[in-house]
């Protein structure tokens, strides 16, 4: 964390804009557009989530067709919170799909030059299905 909180984030975007950005990625999960998700980040961003981190769009969008194909098919994303303030924002977030529910969506973006450069995610998904009775 002290590596990307000490990082020069310098200026380039105004609040509105940066705001827009991540609303712009919540509309493309929503849509389910891989590639609306892909061109909101930079070329060399990291996507950090609880099982690896991520480098490079390409490596990011297959994460996100695992999401929205496996995880959360057809899911409604819902934007609770967003705030932050300069290149840096955290968005809190619920999801619903026919697979299961997240509650407890959070994730923090740092913004460069308009696109996402870093990106973590934490969030649990609570299954709908019945679990098996153990035997």
């Amino acid at each position: 964390w002290n590596t990307v909180s000490s990082y020069d984030w310098g200026t380039g975007a105004s609040d509105l804009e940066i705001d827009t950005l991540i609303r712009r990625l919540f509309a493309a999960l929503n849509a389910a557009d891989l590639a609306g998700l892909g061109s909101l980040y930079a070329a060399n961003s990291a996507h950090v989530t609880s099982d690896r981190t991520l480098f490079g769009v390409g490596s990011i969008v297959a994460w996100y067709q695992a999401l929205l194909t496996n995880k959360l098919p057809g899911a409604v994303f819902t934007l609770t919170s967003l705030t932050g303030a300069g290149n840096s924002r955290t968005a809190k977030w619920t999801a619903a799909s026919s697979r299961g529910q997240v509650q407890d969506g959070e994730d923090n973006f740092g913004i460069l030059n308009k696109q996402i450069v870093y990106h973590a995610t934490h969030f649990t998904i609570i299954s709908d299905q019945p679990q098996p009775a153990p035997t």
